[in-house]
């Protein structure tokens, strides 16, 4: 999945070498990330653990290492038969991780022992999170409205914009069973395509060398991965439900 991104690259080379004049845009941001709950599903068949989880609680801590971050590389349509349409490559990581202290719903059999009820998802799990990363890599389009224009911002100071795209996903989990000495830690899994779809305010206060304007934004994101398979310790496999997080951001960059 990560060909997504290589080819929006291509794309945008090309559209750079184009003889039609061009509105580009990088921007760094960071932000906060608010998944909602899931389930996971382990499976140790040489253990005799076949445990259903339901209702994992996250939190992001976003300003814990590694951090919430992303970046983007866009291109806005000069041709006014594509106006106001754009592309845009991104790149996001953030974090989920799992809250031990709550209580979920457990079915099935854990180390050969029946498990069911409602317990503190730690009973079971001494630590399951995503911090090195849920990294999504996508390809999107982009439409904005402006306003207050004027001829140095022909577009507007202040745009309204919104979109959406496909990705390619990379999770990189942690887990740690109770009772268990062997764990999972930091292995990457790829998966996709995963679905987003952002609304925002971009705003262009003034030009900063030649043609290049500062930009900042604010965003609201909305990232979809579909059900995805694990590993979990001892040779055994976690299958966590769709993972449907919501981001608020903030970004500064140019517009050139």
């Amino acid at each position: 999945m990560y060909r997504i991104c290589c080819a929006a690259l291509a794309v945008i080379a090309g559209l750079a070498s184009a003889p039609a004049q061009a509105e580009f845009y990088l921007y760094g941001y960071t932000g906060l990330s608010f998944t909602q709950d899931d389930d996971l599903d382990i499976s140790q068949p040489g253990l005799g653990t076949d445990l259903s989880i339901s209702g994992i609680s996250y939190e992001g801590k976003p300003f814990h290492l590694p951090p919430y971050y992303g970046g983007r590389l866009g291109y806005y349509f000069e041709n006014p038969a594509l106006r106001p349409f754009g592309i845009e490559i991104d790149v996001l990581h953030y974090k989920m991780i799992a809250q031990t202290d709550r209580t979920v719903g457990t079915s099935g059999s854990y180390l050969g022992a029946p498990a069911g009820g409602k317990v503190p998802l730690g009973t079971y799990v001494d630590g399951f999170e995503i911090s090195n990363g849920v990294n999504i890599y996508s390809l999107n389009v982009t439409a904005r409205q402006g306003f207050l224009k004027d001829e140095d911002t022909p577009e507007g100071k202040v745009q309204l914009y919104g979109g959406g795209g496909l990705s390619a996903v990379r999770l990189v989990p942690d887990m740690f069973l109770v009772g268990q000495k062997d764990a999972i830690r930091a292995e990457d899994k790829w998966t996709g395509p995963g679905v987003d779809a952002f609304v925002g305010l971009r705003f262009l206060p003034f030009t900063v060398w030649g043609d290049t304007h500062l930009g900042l934004f604010a965003e609201y994101r909305f990232t979809h991965v579909g059900q995805t398979e694990l590993p979990a310790p001892n040779g055994g496999t976690a299958e966590i439900s769709a993972i449907n997080t919501h981001h608020v951001l903030f970004g500064l960059g140019v517009h050139f």
